[in-house]
């Protein structure tokens, strides 16, 4: 039974990756909010901090290989108060094949001062790059033929490497921000791997809900563009209670919703769990939903540029 799932999902995967109507998606993640960087590598300059970031990602549990996404991310500032650089590791795996990318993030500021009577305001404006190599390989020994002699799976395993080189830039004052980004500029043509484009366009704030700020509000939307696909749509809606536990709601076009859960365990350690479910997928015997948890560390008191914020970046909390 399990091989019949195997080969239904293989079927899907084999249709999304050869027609000329869709192409080999990016990885898809609940918790944005708190990874940006893996979207856009202009993300994260603003944290003054050392991050480190570890997350795991089941889709379609119960469903035999279904995607799995790993994710080890690291974010830090240099000696330059104005340049940011960070390392990724995503190793996104779906039946029979398996993408491990690794990416790094360079990122430079520009303050752009501006007073208002008394008042003094800083905006940002922050250009990155994401060079890197995704590595992709393919086990169809796991895939049972109908027609053993068929000659497109002759070879059981199939390897390559192919270069990444992403951009991304960022405007953002203390409330809210907007960005824009495409991870991957370089096209894979061809084959099982073949890639393809993505641009996404980012927007979120973070404002108080009572003055003492113990109750933050932070929305969160995210539109992905790819050629030959329909426009996706993602909308977070978060609270922070306390500097310590988040709440919210997500929402996926397509017909997806789900709910984040989080809180601090120790200082500067936290863990988010998000649960999304498809209530338009119907195809699929087993739904047992979407399963996503993250843990998030910053180094207390490590920065090479010893400059302190009240704020990271985009959030109204005091991290």
């Amino acid at each position: 039974m399990k091989q019949i799932y195997l080969n239904r999902l293989f079927l899907v995967v084999l249709v999304l990756s050869i027609s000329n109507v869709f192409a080999q998606q990016d990885i898809m993640t609940s918790s944005k909010m708190e990874n940006l960087s893996l979207l856009n590598p202009a993300y994260k300059s603003a944290s003054d901090r050392a991050t480190f970031i570890f997350q795991h990602r089941s889709q379609w549990v119960g469903f035999n290989g279904a995607p799995i996404t790993d994710i080890v991310n690291y974010n830090s500032k240099t000696m330059f108060k104005s340049i940011n650089y960070g390392l990724s590791l995503i190793n996104d795996k779906i039946g029979p094949s398996n993408n491990l990318k690794i990416h790094t993030n360079i990122a430079y500021t520009i303050k752009i001062r501006t007073k208002n009577g008394l008042k003094r305001k800083t905006t940002k404006i922050i250009i990155g790059v994401k060079p890197g190599i995704n590595i992709y390989s393919n086990n169809f020994s796991e895939i049972k033929l109908s027609n053993q002699n068929d000659n497109t799976y002759i070879t059981d395993k199939t390897r390559g490497i192919s270069p990444n080189f992403g951009i991304g830039i960022f405007y953002y004052k203390l409330q809210y921000y907007f960005g824009f980004s495409s991870p991957n500029i370089i096209p894979r043509k061809g084959g099982f791997n073949q890639n393809q484009n993505h641009y996404y366009f980012i927007g979120g704030g973070s404002f108080r809900v009572n003055r003492n700020e113990k109750i933050m509000f932070e929305p969160e939307a995210v539109i992905k563009i790819t050629k030959g696909a329909p426009i996706q749509f993602d909308l977070n809606l978060n609270f922070k209670l306390q500097y310590k536990y988040i709440i919210g709601l997500l929402a996926r076009s397509g017909g997806a919703i789900g709910v984040n859960l989080g809180f601090e365990v120790l200082n500067n350690f936290y863990i988010i769990y998000s649960f999304g479910y498809s209530y338009s997928n119907t195809t699929f015997v087993n739904n047992g939903g979407t399963h996503e948890i993250m843990l998030r560390y910053q180094v207390p008191g490590f920065s090479i540029n010893k400059t302190r914020r009240k704020h990271r970046i985009g959030k109204g909390n005091r991290w």
